[in-house]
């Protein structure tokens, strides 16, 4: 950029409190230069993620940096009013943990939660089954009233953020169309299309936990007929699960365990298209579950599929992270 470009930037961001004059630049010709830096106070962002039985919040600075984190155990399944404590509680305690970064106007929040969420109006989904919420929840009218005028919300699906942050950062970098399948308490799916998730016109799209199976039976109804659900819910046992999915196990449900999930993304798989299929969640850290899944997936596709493993660590919460601090970026260099 030129210097007349540059200076008029400096001057613009200096104007809206972004930047601010520092030391004086010594030695070398010329006059002496003045250095800018980025004015900490000028905003924050806060990352939340909702599932697993906790909610984390973190605080993070214009440079993207955690600056303050807190979790919270929640009971799970959890109700919208318990949840809605345990976001505040966390919150708090994270800006406590901020220092000075808690006194800047609070311009950007990302959300992840363990459910499907509306597009349109941001309130998580009351789905049958959730084994995370119990009914729906609005999470914009809890988190608007912290943001600074003109901030921005974006809350969404725990396993939509982890395929971002998986594109971004993870198995997927080299990648734009990819299936995101979570072997979890829950099983979800995020569709990634050209770099943009698919939610549906109401945000379940990629809940494979309700693909019809037989019947009335769904593929999670499936999975408790296998015994491998907490007695009177829809939620893995995980323990149970991962003592049955071993490889030297003998218990008949583990080889049809590999065959309804494979069954259930080869046929996402076959229908989307997709360059890979990314395999994450506590489950999946099971090398042979995770190969026996991919073997049976590729043997039921007409078409060669590429099957990776998921990378980053606390991924939905990653992909929400990013989001935040993104968007307190834009915010604070758009005129």
């Amino acid at each position: 950029m030129s210097k007349p470009t540059v200076s008029e930037s400096v001057r613009r961001l200096s104007e809206r409190g972004v930047l601010h004059e520092g030391a004086l630049t010594q030695g070398g010709r010329g006059r002496a230069g003045t250095l800018v830096e980025v004015d900490e106070t000028a905003g924050a962002a806060l990352a939340i993620h909702a599932g697993a039985g906790e909610v984390t919040a973190e605080v993070l600075d214009v440079r993207g940096q955690v600056r303050g984190r807190h979790t919270l155990a929640v009971d799970e399944p959890v109700r919208e009013a318990d949840l809605r404590g345990a976001l505040d509680a966390a919150i708090n305690e994270a800006f406590r943990a901020a220092g000075d970064i808690a006194q800047a106007p609070l311009r950007s929040i990302a959300v992840s939660v363990a459910d499907p969420v509306d597009p349109h109006t941001g309130r998580v989904v009351d789905l049958p089954g959730s084994p995370f919420l119990i009914g729906d929840a609005d999470l914009p009218g809890v988190l608007r009233p912290r943001l600074a005028h003109g901030g921005r919300l974006a809350i969404d699906n725990d396993v939509n953020w982890s395929a971002l942050a998986e594109l971004d950062l993870g198995v997927a970098r080299d990648l734009s169309d990819v299936i995101h399948i979570h072997l979890g308490r829950g099983i979800g799916a995020a569709i990634v299309i050209d770099g943009r998730v698919v939610q549906g016109a109401r945000g379940t799209a990629g809940e494979i936990a309700q693909l019809p199976w037989t019947g009335n039976a769904t593929l999670v109804r499936r999975l408790s007929d296998l015994g491998l659900a907490v007695p009177g819910q829809w939620r893995l046992d995980l323990d149970l699960a991962e003592r049955i999915l071993r490889p030297d196990s003998t218990d008949p449900a583990r080889d049809r365990f590999v065959e309804a999930i494979a069954l259930a993304c080869a046929g996402v798989v076959t229908f989307l298209d997709p360059q890979a299929l990314i395999l994450g969640g506590p489950l999946a850290a099971n090398d042979w579950l995770r190969e026996a899944i991919a073997a049976r997936v590729k043997a039921m596709c007409a078409l060669p599929i590429d099957v990776r493993h998921a990378q980053v660590e606390e991924a939905p919460l990653s992909g929400a992270r990013r989001h935040a601090a993104a968007d307190l970026t834009d915010l604070l260099l758009d005129a």
